[in-house]
């Protein structure tokens, strides 16, 4: 669910390198990720995930004359043939192979642990260019999630709003981010749902340390109960603010002439690089929720 979501990261950054701005910015742009050739790098990391992926790829500069978006560019511009490498804190390596299925470099945690609280970095050997990044897995998850449903009549618009109520504690003694995400399953049919947190999918502890955090999620048919699984995804600051830019960049109006997208950020090293290296902690809970 939000590690799922997590995969298409890469499609929107290449999307807003490719397209991120308005022939009114060309000029500024050039300047700009969006108007250069880069190497796009991402892969986020967890002792709860089973694997580990890092995702290599080109970007093309949106002031390439020969550019024609279709739906195979995003597989055009994958790095199949990049040497990627991941070493921990006791000097432990691991190479990662290209796996063609996922179009992602894949080793499973089995071989190499994700340890919360341990630090990493990544090397990636391209193109003739080599690229570093580093990142500390957050030592601690959110320990308690509370759900429920909040049903509501709008007499005026003859409307009911149906919203999941998620609550959860933040983690005391640091500044936090994370990122709210569930699935429900109606009883009728059996169909699964992805709840639409809109932008309270990405919070943080900005109001205090230790506080309750709440997040509201749509929801619907609600009145015979639903099976609903909620994740808190504890992660890395540059996680929250990439997947925020996406949000704001996908929910601008585009006949805004003054809008500019949010660049997302990048923590890779090395002329030409550009993406993400980052850890999380996922907490999950499965119950049945009614009214």
């Amino acid at each position: 669910m939000i590690i799922d979501k997590l995969r298409i990261y890469d499609v929107f950054v290449v999307s807003l390198l490719l397209f991120g701005c308005t022939t009114k910015l060309l000029d500024d742009a050039k300047d700009q990720p969006e108007g250069r050739e880069l190497v796009l790098i991402y892969g986020f990391i967890s002792p709860e995930e089973d694997e580990i992926k890092i995702s290599v790829s080109r970007t093309r500069s949106i002031f390439d004359p020969s550019l024609n978006f279709d739906s195979s560019l995003i597989d055009d511009l994958v790095i199949t043939d990049a040497t990627v490498s991941i070493e921990n804190e006791t000097r432990e390596v691991v190479q990662l192979p290209f796996d063609n299925n996922t179009k992602r470099y894949v080793v499973p945690t089995t071989q190499f642990t994700i340890e919360p609280g341990m630090a990493y970095v990544l090397r990636v050997s391209t193109q003739g260019k080599e690229f570093t990044a580093n990142c500390t897995v957050p030592l601690e998850k959110v320990s308690k999630i509370s759900t429920s449903l909040n049903v509501v009549v709008d007499i005026l618009d003859r409307i009911t709003i149906e919203n999941l109520v998620v609550r959860f504690k933040d983690i005391i003694g640091e500044n936090n981010f994370y990122v709210v995400g569930a699935s429900f399953v109606q009883p009728i049919d059996g169909q699964r749902f992805v709840s639409d947190f809109d932008s309270e999918r990405y919070v943080t502890d900005v109001n205090g340390d230790g506080i309750d955090i709440l997040a509201n999620g749509v929801v619907f048919n609600s009145e015979d109960g639903l099976l609903v699984t909620t994740q808190i995804a504890h992660v890395d600051k540059l996680i929250h603010d990439t997947f925020k830019a996406g949000f704001i960049n996908r929910e601008a109006n585009e006949d805004d002439p003054f809008f500019r997208a949010v660049i997302p950020p990048s923590n890779i090293d090395g002329e030409g690089g550009y993406g993400v290296f980052a850890g999380f902690r996922l907490t999950e809970r499965t119950e049945e929720i009614r009214p």
